[in-house]
């Protein structure tokens, strides 16, 4: 369901496919995903980023940081 359609079920379904996309390292589909999710309704939040495990093949990347909130502090 699309969130044109349905702003809740849409919101979770693209939570869901960007965590798929995560959790194998698709980088390219994942973190453009993961920019949009927050302006949504649901439960995608930095802290859940920080914390869940299905994000961690993207930990690296600093794209992923910045919506994290982990990125080092820039000197």
């Amino acid at each position: 369901m699309p969130v044109t359609k349905d702003a809740l079920q849409g919101a979770i379904f693209e939570s869901n496919r960007a965590r798929i996309q995560a959790y194998f390292g698709d980088r390219d589909r994942a973190i453009p995903a993961l920019e949009r999710l927050p302006k949504l309704p649901g439960y995608l939040t930095p802290d859940f980023l920080r914390l869940g495990p299905d994000f961690d093949p993207l930990r690296s990347d600093p794209g992923f940081q910045r919506l994290a909130g982990t990125e080092a502090p820039k000197q």
